[in-house]
């Protein structure tokens, strides 16, 4: 839902953009541009009281310096609508100079400058603006992008002449009450039944066939037509009622085909919260943009950072285990070479090797082959 606002100074307000959620996501406010502009959200993308009261101070704000300054009074011409008729806004446009008028039931199609001379072009633009989309992208419209395509028309809409025009309409300014009272038709009594006349038209719908065929029989039947003609003209209806039915059975299938087919095409929206207040601007809307921006290219940032140092930490593992690694090579690499020097001696044989010990005794030493011993001298001779 979006409030718009024109004044008979020409120049319009700043959009009210209504959405339906919990939040402001980031996903909304992919094209947000307009710093001036405000956006809310409710659980039914509807105004409500506190919502009105917040669009009148979004009003007051934007006129309060214009067409004489502090102090000069306003006049808000308004509809009916609950939320623009209760005691806080009404008391907040008495305490601030605004005066309230509220147009009568049913008449906004005549006396709404915005009804009367700007929404029609403002459809008419973003109409196209949206088929060509559709057309060239195969997706459909979303919070994401509604307000770029929504933005555009409004500037090729809101231009002077059209509000001009608009405001002289309505007869509202400059002041003509016979622009509006000339378009009053009095109601044209209701024909006697005797002056009544059957008007037949192409039937659209299968219940149309229906009602055209009890007309077409009464005549039939009043005129003295056999039977025979009238039961032809029933098979005749009877077939072009089902073929209708089918034709509306398909367009149903089509629009639900349609609808199913642009949700695959349709864009995910962000779902990260930008802020939890009710209404924001466009400003503040910018600004969590750019500060959720530098946040994610902060996480991008620490998260290559850390990844560099878990890098660097492996590289440097890495290097231990070859370091460690290549100690343990060196270090087999010596037990090898022990090894290999005693298996290039010649190896004995097993007779070989027993070979009888040289034992020398002396008086004072026993030398048994390598190892020498100091005794008391006992002379002995060798076994």
């Amino acid at each position: 839902m979006v409030i718009e606002c024109c004044c008979a100074a020409l120049y319009v307000l700043p959009s009210f953009v209504i959405f339906k959620g919990a939040a402001h996501y980031m996903g909304w406010h992919t094209e947000t541009s307009d710093p001036e502009a405000k956006f809310a959200y409710s659980p039914n993308g509807w105004t409500d009281d506190k919502l009105g009261l917040e669009w009148l101070h979004h009003f007051d704000l934007h006129t309060r310096d214009r067409q004489g300054g502090n102090g000069h009074p306003r006049l808000l011409i308004l509809d009916g609508h609950r939320s623009h008729i209760n005691l806080e806004f009404c008391q907040y446009a008495i305490d601030n100079n605004i005066e309230l008028l509220c147009f009568p039931s049913h008449t906004t199609h005549l006396l709404q400058p915005l009804d009367v001379g700007l929404f029609g072009p403002l459809q008419k633009y973003y109409g196209k603006a949206v088929d060509d989309h559709m057309r060239d992208t195969r997706a459909a419209v979303v919070k994401g992008t509604f307000w770029k395509f929504y933005s555009a028309a409004c500037w090729q809409a809101y231009i002077k002449e059209n509000l001009k025009s608009a405001w002289r309409k309505t007869g509202i300014h400059p002041f003509n009450p016979n622009a509006v009272l000339t378009q009053l038709v009095a109601p044209r009594s209701a024909p006697s039944p005797a002056s009544k006349k059957v008007v037949l038209q192409t039937p659209k719908k299968s219940t149309d066939v229906r009602q055209l065929y009890l007309i077409v029989d009464a005549e039939l039947d009043k005129a003295g037509v056999r039977q025979e003609v009238r039961d032809m003209a029933k098979k005749l209806a009877h077939t072009a009622s089902t073929s209708l039915h089918v034709a509306e059975i398909r367009s149903i299938e089509m629009a639900d085909f349609q609808r199913w087919y642009r949700g695959l095409k349709a864009a995910t929206t962000d779902r990260r919260v930008i802020l939890k207040a009710r209404v924001i601007d466009g400003d503040a809307v910018m600004k969590a943009k750019e500060e959720k921006a530098r946040q994610a290219e902060a996480e991008v940032h620490w998260a290559a950072a850390w990844a560099e140092m878990k890098e660097q930490r492996t590289a440097a593992r890495v290097e231990a285990a070859k370091v460690k690694a290549t100690r343990a090579v060196a270090n087999k690499a010596k037990g090898k070479g022990k090894t290999a020097a005693v298996a290039d001696a010649p190896v004995a044989s097993p007779k070989q090797s027993r070979q009888p010990r040289k034992i020398l005794v002396s008086k004072s030493q026993i030398v048994v082959g390598d190892v020498e011993l100091t005794v008391p001298g006992v002379a002995a001779s060798p076994s």
